[in-house]
């Protein structure tokens, strides 16, 4: 692909395009160099060999301007994920992956997280339990925030082994007068562990009972990212 002078060459995950015009798009893409940027598509729709939708890698050139949307000159399908969009759990699984990105802060590199994200939905036909991916994703990019780590509790500064909810703070169970359990000691265990995973056959071999992924959902929630 020519890049003129001026213009960035990339690879980016379409997260979300909205139709703008008659002929136009805007594009949000996720990228390893700058994070999530938005770009002006012109002529999509008239020049456009493909149909762009969210869901595709895609190589991207495209130009700075001023203001929070980039030029788009041309844009390359590099892979559409034929295998996740012929299986709606598969494509679920995809979709949230893209969802869980899109909070990550525009124009902000995000080297790792791009990488875990391209790994990840390639995997997804691979796992025995697809639904479990989101759960790890979060919870490793949460790792890569410094989020997830040895956690405190918010009265006493004790770390905390098992997890309780006091006045929207994280606290141990000596100082939760309601005795709102979060994460019990194996669960906040588990979240560490597939924070630190690095082998996909130990994501993949996970059997994780209903109850215990609602409450790590529900753990994963007081993040704001």
């Amino acid at each position: 692909m020519n890049r003129p002078e001026g213009f960035h060459c990339v690879e980016g995950l379409v997260l979300k395009v909205i139709p703008f015009r008659e002929h136009d798009q805007i594009v949000t893409v996720f990228t390893r160099e700058a994070g999530i940027i938005k770009l002006i598509n012109f002529g999509s729709n008239r020049n456009q060999k493909f149909k762009l939708s969210p869901l595709i890698l895609a190589e991207i050139v495209y130009k700075e301007k001023k203001g929070e949307i980039f030029q788009c000159r041309e844009i390359t399908p590099l892979n559409v994920y034929a295998q996740l969009r012929s299986n709606l759990d598969f494509l679920q699984v995809g979709c949230h992956l893209l969802n869980h990105v899109m909070h990550h802060e525009g124009g902000k590199p995000a080297p790792q997280l791009f990488d875990l994200l391209k790994y990840f939905l390639g995997k997804i036909p691979e796992m025995k339990d697809p639904h479990l991916l989101p759960l790890c994703f979060q919870i490793k990019s949460l790792k890569y925030e410094g989020a997830i780590g040895t956690l405190v509790c918010s009265e006493c500064s004790a770390p905390l082994t098992e997890i309780y909810a006091e006045n929207g703070q994280m606290c141990c169970h000596r100082h939760a007068s309601q005795q709102v359990c979060i994460l019990d000691e194996d669960e906040w265990y588990l979240c560490r562990h597939l924070a630190q995973v690095q082998r996909f056959n130990e994501i993949s071999s996970l059997e994780i009972p209903i109850h215990s992924k609602n409450r790590l959902s529900q753990f994963l929630s007081w993040f704001p990212f």
